[in-house]
């Protein structure tokens, strides 16, 4: 709401009493609008004067307030305009209050009518007991005293007892709380005691007085009503005390009589126990008068209203904001509502918060933090963790942030001893007792809870370790003795280095009896063990001699079992393997070595094997290490050995082929290829061998013709006879058949002219292309892409290749949807062009299809944007000539120029016969109509068809009723006329003139008039 508005009318939710801070109620709203309006009415007619005036002014805001109340936007604003009205009022309410509190506790006295009176005044501020609570004048009726309900006399003089024996003023102090704390927490630190005293078997007279004093807390402190008798108590008490104060200090007085600042005193220390003044001071009178005593109260006459810190119990004077004794708020803003609440209440009058835990929580705090600080976390985190149940305010508060700061210092101590322990942890598993030590007695390491223990423990063994290490530095000792014992010392201590220092200068005991056995390509060794204790096993290979050290040759691996498997052992060499026992990077001086090394012979690889005429050609690749490759022959069977059969040749390693000439044709040969290695005796070793089948024989003819046909795609639904698809549907091959051997087609993308007559091996014919197979004199290939496919034939004999000629073939798409039109000076040539293509040839001649390198063809090269300017190209010949056409397309593909199959057309180009012709009417008087027909020359007209339709011009010849047919007829001069028939004078009428043959719309031209002359009449 504006501030014009708020001039005009008032705010219409404290206008209607509608409470802007809950929730709204549509139906609630509406019924008291309702009410309000006819009180408004009732008020208006009924009464006088300023009251019926103002009522009448409400009436007339009605409709304003429904166009308000019930749109949301409008009525949120409302809301908050009165919210802030309240807040205003609130505030100066507030002040008011306080302005008359002084002036209502100046009064000598009052009555408990008048304090009711004061508190309904300010119902709308606070409760009675927090209106209450601030009247420090007396009431006439003080000396009708109402006594509160108080402990059991018993109960309450062993409490005494135990108080006095523990050095404690109350229940509160024994505790540990402050005396605004809330009672479940009250309740609860009794418990905790209680459990922790009577879990002590042998009970000191201190630990059974706890124990008493909490079981007595844990009944007192079970609700509010029980804690009250003992509050009430506890008052009566210390007043008690202080008038027996009073009475001693009294004894040697002559005047007896109580001065004022005696009276001042007193009632100081009866408001700290929980008095209010006034009724303290007439304790404090009728004691006096009973004793005879004199009291000067004058200045109590006009009491201060001093106010009780919650903290320490230190009275200040008012408008202290901070206690003058301990420092903290006098008083509190309650963190749930923000209304001010005194330090020493317990729980706020306005929304019950308890905000008197505060003082407990902010010990409690300062006591975390210390524990933290000495690294007690166990301690502090219980502390914290309880100290989160005490304090929940809506929102975060000082208080809350400060429980955050402690908690993330927390988790920053427990992760920091965390990873100390489990870096102490892991050094302990890897036997590194020096290093944890030295962790251990660290600062930071004394928090860990086990630190005592494993300090005990580690030292005891570190001990046992140095002693091992002393025996084995003792003279007299055998090596492996001197052995066991620094490993020993190490299994305890591992990161005792004089012991490792001295373990590295023992070599232990070599192992015996090492054996090889072969299996398969790998290489079984097994030994026996070394005498020394603990040590590990390292495999050596070496190849041509036998290793010296761990250190000479291959190392294969370090086991700690007695055999070991060589799975990758060099081939074609004598290989040599020894066994060294090791400990502590130290190896025997001597190893367990083989007594004949190991040849593991490998044979020739890539073996292949080519029949031709009287000869046979063998292929192979020398394996590592070879000498020489032993070709063994025979013609019954496989040779088995390298003596088995006719030697054909050794051949040294550097050969990988060698021809077999001395064969006959038509005979079975069997071959074996040995590969042969030199042994460490340089006597020659043979693998088991590869074996080749062959029978030599005359190589067949090759292919000479192959013949390629393109088979078209289906053009049965072309529209007419050139508007055809010429893509390429499937390529069929047809040729002569060998008279031996298998006939197959190698299609490639590259040509393979370079093989025409040679001879390769079958498997060469892979990386050369895809082979077809079908039939043995012809195939369909039916998977054709675009561009230059090239076919080869091959004939296959005795895995042999026999490559003819081969043979190219383009597949491009062809231009479609071809037009031509006779424009009698040119043929107009349309079409539509191919994907990705930018160029096609126009051939043309007049005595005969187009054909390349012929002096009667003429080409024309268009080019892609050239056409797409205009849409069309026109063809200028000669008039009245015959026209072979082509239309070619030309493609570049892989930078090779490729052509389509093209399109061929047959046009005539002539000059166009102009006709034209109207609608007449057949007399000035006459009603039929005419249709006249003239042409450009004397001729003979086609048969011609009038098309009418009703209401506009037909578009074409389908577009409408045949209205006349005119049949062919010489026309010359000034034309003829027809007349139409009685039928076609059909109202609003319109005929058009069409050729009856759409193909002669090539050489006459119709020129159609305006359209009032298509309009019969």
């Amino acid at each position: 709401m504006d501030k014009e508005q708020k001039e005009l009318r008032p705010n219409f939710f404290v206008l209607l009493d509608i409470d802007p801070n809950k929730d709204w109620n549509t139906d609630e709203y509406q019924k008291v609008f309702r009410r309000k309006r006819n009180d408004w009415s009732r008020q208006s007619s009924m009464s006088i004067g300023q009251r019926a005036a103002q009522a009448k002014r409400n009436l007339e805001l009605s409709s304003e307030i429904t166009k308000v109340m019930e749109d949301r936007g409008l009525r949120e604003k409302e809301r908050q305009a009165a919210q802030e009205e309240g807040a205003v009022e609130r505030e100066e309410r507030k002040k008011l209050f306080e302005n008359r509190l002084i002036i209502f506790n100046a009064k000598d006295s009052t009555t408990p009518e008048e304090i009711a009176a004061f508190a309904k005044e300010f119902a709308d501020l606070y409760t009675r007991e927090q209106v209450t609570s601030r009247i420090t004048v007396a009431t006439g009726e003080t000396q009708h005293t109402v006594h509160r309900a108080t402990l059991d006399l018993t109960r309450a003089k062993v409490i005494a007892q135990g108080l006095q024996f523990l050095h404690k003023s109350s229940l509160y102090d024994f505790l540990e709380c402050p005396i605004t704390s809330a009672t479940p927490i009250l309740n609860k630190r009794a418990k905790a005691i209680y459990e922790e005293t009577n879990s002590i078997a042998n009970k000191s007279q201190e630990v059974t007085y706890r124990s008493e004093l909490a079981g007595q807390a844990i009944a007192i402190f079970a609700n509010d009503n029980k804690r009250a008798q003992y509050d009430e108590s506890l008052r009566l008490a210390r007043f008690k005390k202080q008038l027996v104060d009073i009475e001693e200090t009294l004894k040697h007085s002559p005047d007896k009589t109580i001065s004022r600042r005696q009276v001042a005193i007193f009632l100081d220390q009866a408001q700290q126990a929980g008095w209010k003044r006034p009724d303290a001071l007439q304790q404090l009178k009728e004691y006096a008068r009973d004793k005879k005593w004199l009291v000067d109260d004058l200045q109590e006459r006009t009491p201060i209203a001093r106010i009780v810190c919650g903290n320490c119990q230190s009275l200040n004077d008012p408008g202290q904001n901070h206690c003058r004794n301990c420092g903290t708020l006098v008083f509190l803003p309650c963190p749930s509502c923000g209304e001010r609440i005194a330090s020493d209440s317990q729980n706020c009058g306005q929304c019950g918060f308890p905000i008197g835990n505060r003082h407990l929580v902010e010990m409690q705090l300062t006591e975390a933090q210390t524990l933290l600080i000495n690294c007690q976390i166990q301690k502090a985190r219980s502390i914290l963790e309880e100290t989160i149940m005490y304090w929940q305010p809506p929102k975060p508060d000082q208080l809350t942030q400060r429980l955050e700061r402690l908690l993330y210092d927390l988790q920053k101590q427990e992760k920091s001893q965390q990873q100390l322990a489990e870096q102490v942890q892991r050094l302990l598993g890897q036997n590194k007792l020096l290093a944890a030590r030295q962790v251990l007695i660290t600062p930071e390491a004394r928090v860990l809870s086990e630190r005592v223990p494993q300090l005990n423990e580690i030292e005891g063994n570190i001990e046992q370790a140095r002693t091992f290490y002393r025996q084995a530095g003792a003279q007299g000792r055998s090596n492996d003795e001197r052995i066991k014992l620094c490993q020993q010392a190490l299994a305890l201590c591992s990161d005792f280095e004089e012991a490792r220092t001295l373990l590295g200068t023992l070599p232990p005991t070599e192992p015996a009896h090492l054996q090889a056995t072969r299996s398969g390509t790998s290489i079984h060794l097994s030994w026996s063990a070394a005498p020394t204790a603990h040590v590990t096993y390292t495999i050596v290979r070496k190849a041509l001699s036998p290793p010296n050290s761990a250190k000479d040759g291959i190392v294969l691996g370090t086991v700690t079992g007695l055999d070991y498997d060589d799975r990758g052992p060099e081939k074609g060499l004598p290989l040599y393997y020894a066994v060294f026992s090791a400990h502590e990077k130290i190896s025997s001086r001597k190893g367990a070595t083989l007594t004949e090394p190991i040849l593991l012979a490998d044979d020739v690889t890539q073996a292949r094997i080519e029949a031709y005429d009287h000869q046979i050609r063998l292929f192979w690749e020398v394996p590592a290490h070879a000498e020489t490759v032993l070709i063994m022959r025979k013609e019954d069977r496989t040779p088995q050995t390298e003596h088995d059969g006719y030697m054909v040749a050794e051949c040294p390693a550097h050969q990988t082929q060698y021809i077999d000439r001395h064969v006959q044709n038509q005979q079975s040969y069997y071959y074996t290829l040995f590969a042969r290695f030199k042994d460490q005796n340089d006597k020659l070793i043979a693998a088991p061998g590869i074996s080749l089948t062959a029978i030599p024989d005359a190589p067949p003819a090759t292919i000479r013709t192959l013949i390629v046909h393109a088979v078209q795609a289906d053009t049965s639904a072309a529209i007419d006879a050139t508007d055809t698809d010429t893509s390429i549907k499937e390529v069929f091959l047809e040729w002569q058949p060998p008279e031996k051997g298998k006939a197959i087609i190698l299609k490639s993308t590259r040509s393979l002219q370079q093989y025409t007559g040679k001879m390769i091996s079958e498997d060469e014919l892979q990386g050369l292309g895809e082979r077809l197979e079908e039939n043995q004199d012809s195939l369909t290939d039916r998977q054709i892409g675009n561009g230059v496919t090239y076919y080869t034939p091959v004939v296959l004999y005795n895995q042999i290749a026999y490559m003819g000629e081969t043979q190219r073939f383009s597949n491009v798409s062809d231009v479609k949807n071809v037009r031509w039109q006779n424009l009698g000076d040119a043929i107009r040539l349309q079409w539509l062009w191919p994907p990705q293509c930018q160029e096609v040839r126009l051939a043309y001649s007049t005595e005969h299809e187009p054909r390349a390198h012929d002096s009667s063809t003429t080409e024309i090269r268009i080019q892609h944007n050239e056409y797409a300017r205009r849409g069309y190209y026109d063809f200028h010949g000669k008039s009245s000539m015959h026209y072979y056409l082509s239309l070619t397309v030309i493609s570049q593909q892989q930078g090779e120029h490729i052509e389509s199959q093209g399109i061929k057309l047959s046009v005539q180009q002539a000059e166009l016969l102009s006709v034209r012709y109207e609608i007449r009417r057949a007399g000035r008087l006459s009603k039929r109509s005419i249709l006249y027909i003239t042409a450009a020359q004397a001729t003979t007209l086609p048969t011609l068809v009038l098309v009418g339709r009703q209401g506009r011009i037909p578009v074409h010849k389908a577009d409408g009723d045949n209205v006349l047919r005119v049949e062919h007829r010489y026309v010359e001069g000034k034309g003829f006329q027809v007349e139409l028939p009685n039928n076609s004078s059909a109202r609003n009428l319109y005929c058009k003139l069409f050729l009856e043959d759409d193909g002669l719309y090539q050489r006459i031209e119709i020129y159609h008039p305006h359209e009032d002359k298509l309009k019969v009449q």
